[in-house]
């Protein structure tokens, strides 16, 4: 069904060491939406990536589905 959430990023933030990389994060992404993650060179858009697939645990935060 067109419009079901199918992801959803609560408060999502990541750390390396004492680098703060992410901060507070959260979106949502439903059924037949295209999103793009954009972002410059060593903004997070890679650590994102690896959190929503679960390499890289985000510290806090929430993952639903």
């Amino acid at each position: 069904m067109k419009g079901d959430r199918i992801l959803e990023i609560r408060h999502l933030s990541n750390t390396f060491g004492t680098n703060l990389v992410l901060k507070d994060i959260d979106f949502s992404v439903s059924s037949q939406d295209v999103t793009c993650i954009i972002g410059a060179s060593a903004s997070g858009t890679s650590t994102l990536l690896r959190c929503l697939n679960l390499f890289d645990p985000p510290t806090p935060g929430e993952l639903l589905s």
